[in-house]
C-alpha cells in the first residue's frame, strides 16, 4: 500500500512521472511526501519526493532532463548548460532531514536517510565520473530494488522502521514542512479564513493525514521583544500555556486542542490547531431573534460552569470568558473554548505584568488591576456578565448596569445570584464554579 501526502502544489512533469512509476511498481507499505519544503536555518530546502518505508527515508531529486548528460563530482553538463551536482545538493538535504528527525525524537537518530538522483526522461544513459554514481537511477527496476532492499541503507547501525516508528518519522517531517504559497502549514491545509481578533488570525483548516479532522487554526505573533532572550522567554511561556491545556481537553464541554507548533519560517509566530466547532457562538444567539427563556439560557450556562469547575480544580483560570468563547454545536452541545490567555499553574502567562491583553466588560475588576493575581472568582465574574447579556439581550459594547437587574421582574433567587456573581470584590462572589453550577441547576428545576 502506498500513501501519498502532497505537501505543496506545483509538481513538475518529472515528479508526476516518477510518482506514477513508484505507485505502479513499489511492493509493500510506503509513505511518499511530494513537493516537500523543509525549513533550515534561514532558507527552505525543496525535496521533490521523500519515500518512507521500513528501510528508512529516501530523498529523491528528480531531473526531467533530455539530451546527453556528462558529469563529474562537482558539476553536471546537460544540453550545453552547467549545473552544480544534484548529488551534492541531495546529500546536503539528507543531512538536514536527519537533523530534523534526531531533534524530534532521540530514537529517530538512527533512522537511515539516503539521497538518490532520478532521471525521469527516457534518454541515453549519462556519463558520470563520480564515485556516487550508483545513486543515480532511471525509472526502472533498479530504482525499485534500491528503495526496497537494505543495500543502500546509510549504515549497518541504522534501525529498521516498525509501523509505529514509520508514523513517527512521517509526523516529524510533516510538522516541519512549509508551503511557499502558505496553503499548507505544518500538517494542516488552509481552506478558508475565519474571523480573527487583535491577537491572532484564524483559518479553517484540514489535517492532511488524519481524514475528517477539520480544525480552527489560529496564528499568533509573539509581541515584539527587547532582545532574543526576551523573545525566547515569551515563546516558552506561550508554548507551555497551550500545551498545558491538554490536561483539560478530555472534558466534554471544552474545545479540544489538537496541536501547537512554531511557524517554520518565523521565530515569533506560532499556530494553535483547535477542534472546529460547527454551529453558533452564544454571542450570535444573544444578538439573534431566537426566543430565549430564563431556563433555556441557564441550560446553556450549566455546561460552562461545569467546564470552569473542571479547569479550576486543576489550577487553570480561563481569563477570557465571553459569549464569543462559548460555542453551541449543531447537535446542541455546549463547548467552552478560547483559552488563549489562560493562566496555568507553575508555568506562567502570556499577559505582561500589570497589563492585560484582554480589556472588555467581561473582565473582573481585579483582573484588570493585576492580571497575574486573578483567581477563579475572576472567571465567575465573567460568567455573571455573560449571563447578564443573555438575560437582557444586551450588546457586547454596552457596560453592565446593575440597576437593570433591580428594575427587572426576575425571580428573587435569580437576581440575588446574578448580583453576587457581579460583585466587585472576589470575596463577595460564590465560592466556586461548582456552587454556581448547582445553583443554576436548582433554578432550572424550580417551578
Amino acid at each position: 500500500m502506498i500513501e501519498v501526502i502532497p505537501c505543496a502544489p506545483g509538481a513538475h512533469i518529472g515528479e508526476v512521472k516518477t510518482l506514477g512509476f513508484l505507485r505502479q511498481n513499489l511492493p509493500g507499505q510506503h509513505l511518499i511526501l511530494t513537493n516537500y519544503y523543509l525549513p533550515y536555518q534561514n532558507s527552505t530546502l525543496e525535496i521533490d519526493l521523500a519515500v518512507i518505508n521500513t528501510q528508512g527515508v529516501f530523498l529523491l531529486e528528480v531531473k526531467h532532463w533530455w539530451g546527453k548528460i556528462e558529469a563529474d563530482q562537482t558539476h553536471w553538463l546537460q544540453a550545453g548548460r552547467r549545473y552544480s551536482s544534484p548529488l551534492t545538493g541531495i546529500d546536503f538535504k539528507v543531512k538536514c532531514v536527519h537533523e530534523t528527525l534526531a531533534a524530534s525524537r532521540p530514537d529517530l537518530n538512527r533512522v537511515s536517510v539516503v539521497g538518490f538522483v532520478v532521471l525521469s526522461a527516457e534518454d541515453a544513459p549519462p556519463t558520470i565520473d563520480d564515485p556516487r554514481r550508483n545513486r543515480v537511477f532511471s525509472l526502472d527496476q533498479r530504482l525499485i530494488r534500491a528503495l526496497t532492499r537494505p543495500d543502500y541503507r546509510f549504515s549497518t547501525n541504522c534501525i529498521f522502521l516498525s509501523r509505529a516508528r514509520l508514523l513517527a518519522v512521517k509526523e516529524a517531517l510533516v510538522r516541519q514542512h512549509v508551503d511557499p504559497q502558505r496553503r499548507l502549514v505544518g500538517a494542516y491545509q488552509v481552506v478558508a479564513e475565519l474571523p480573527s481578533a487583535p491577537t491572532y488570525e484564524a483559518f479553517e483548516a484540514q489535517h492532511i493525514t488524519v481524514a475528517g479532522r477539520r480544525a480552527r487554526l489560529k496564528r499568533y505573533h509573539i509581541p515584539a521583544a527587547q532582545s532574543a532572550q526576551h523573545l525566547q522567554e515569551a515563546v516558552r511561556r506561550f508554548k507551555q500555556d497551550m500545551e498545558a491545556l491538554s490536561h483539560v481537553e478530555d472534558h466534554p464541554h471544552i474545545v479540544h486542542a489538537y496541536d501547537f507548533f512554531k511557524d517554520p519560517d518565523a521565530d515569533d509566530t506560532y499556530y494553535l490547531a483547535l477542534e472546529l466547532v460547527e454551529g453558533r457562538t452564544l454571542r450570535e444567539i444573544i444578538d439573534g431573534k431566537d426566543d430565549l427563556t430564563l431556563k433555556q439560557g441557564l441550560r446553556y450556562l450549566i455546561p460552562v460552569a461545569d467546564a470552569l469547575a473542571y479547569c479550576h480544580a486543576q489550577g487553570i483560570i480561563h481569563r477570557n470568558l465571553t459569549p464569543h468563547s462559548i460555542y453551541l454545536t449543531q447537535s446542541g452541545q455546549v463547548k467552552l473554548g478560547d483559552f488563549d490567555f489562560a493562566r496555568v499553574p507553575a508555568i506562567g502567562t502570556i499577559t505582561q505584568t500589570g497589563r492585560p491583553l484582554v480589556v472588555n466588560k467581561y473582565i473582573a475588576p481585579e483582573q484588570l488591576a493585576e492580571p497575574r493575581q486573578a483567581g477563579a472568582q475572576a472567571d465567575l465574574y465573567s460568567l455573571g456578565v455573560v449571563w447578564y447579556d443573555l438575560l437582557f439581550r444586551r450588546p457586547e459594547d454596552e457596560p453592565v448596569r446593575l440597576s437593570l437587574i433591580d428594575k427587572s421582574n426576575l425571580p428573587q433567587a435569580v437576581g440575588d445570584l446574578l448580583h453576587s456573581l457581579l460583585a466587585s470584590r472576589p470575596a463577595d462572589r460564590p465560592a466556586s464554579a461548582d456552587e454556581v453550577k448547582q445553583r443554576f441547576e436548582r433554578l432550572v428545576g424550580a417551578d
